[in-house]
């Protein structure tokens, strides 16, 4: 009688085959870290590309609402806080308080509401408390005749009555393009240390390496730190 022949599905394997060695393993793990290492960095600066990019947006609304005001009133927004956050209110003295219409936002009243276009998503992802500042106001635009002027009205030093803002039409025509209405704000750039808002301020830039601006030509520019 004959042996039964048996018949493998699957080729045997010799005991001999080795799998991976150690070093192998390892050198595939580095390779791995790398890349990912390497697609980290790439989605970041894309995100921060694209968060710059609707920031930017934002402040051409802000300042195209801000052409607007001055048509219809005559003269800038104001009097103004220094400091501005992306919230409003009944408080005049707020930027979002004085464009809400223009942008098609609710009329100011007694409750809080969000003002988005002085802020960006990740500005909200990172700011250290709920009424941080997004951006700050120039306190003295240059003139074309050298001087400076407060463009918004604000109450100075020993004084008990805030100043009115300055006529739109002639500010506008006398001011030098280079003199910024907003710039983005955080510790580098605080002219106040002592004010109730310092310690709510981002350590650095928004984004880096730079700070966006508002001109009062209504262009808006990233400005590089010196």
């Amino acid at each position: 009688m004959k042996p039964v022949q048996t018949t493998y599905l699957f080729p045997q394997t010799s005991r001999d085959t080795k799998g991976f060695t150690l070093i192998e393993l390892l050198v595939v793990i580095a390779v791995l870290g790398i890349l990912a290492g390497i697609i980290y960095t790439v989605s970041q600066k894309v995100y921060l590309s694209s968060q710059k990019a609707v920031a930017t947006s934002n402040l051409r609304q802000v300042g195209a609402a801000m052409q607007l005001y001055v048509q219809d009133r005559g003269s800038l927004p104001g009097p103004l806080w220094r400091a501005q956050t992306p919230y409003y209110n009944r408080d005049d003295r707020s930027l979002a308080h004085n464009l809400a219409e223009y942008v098609d936002l609710p009329k100011p009243d007694s409750v809080r509401r969000e003002f988005p276009l002085l802020s960006c998503p990740l500005f909200e992802e990172i700011r250290p408390a709920d009424n941080t500042p997004g951006y700050i106001i120039c306190d003295r635009a240059t003139m074309m005749d050298g001087g400076k002027l407060d463009p918004w009205g604000y109450r100075k030093d020993g004084a008990d009555e805030f100043t009115s803002p300055q006529s739109g039409i002639a500010f506008l025509s006398a001011v030098t393009m280079d003199s910024w209405v907003l710039r983005a704000f955080d510790q580098g750039v605080n002219p106040n240390p002592d004010a109730g808002w310092s310690d709510r301020l981002l350590d650095e830039p928004l984004f880096p390496g730079g700070r966006l601006h508002l001109f009062f030509d209504w262009r808006v520019e990233f400005v590089p730190i010196n």
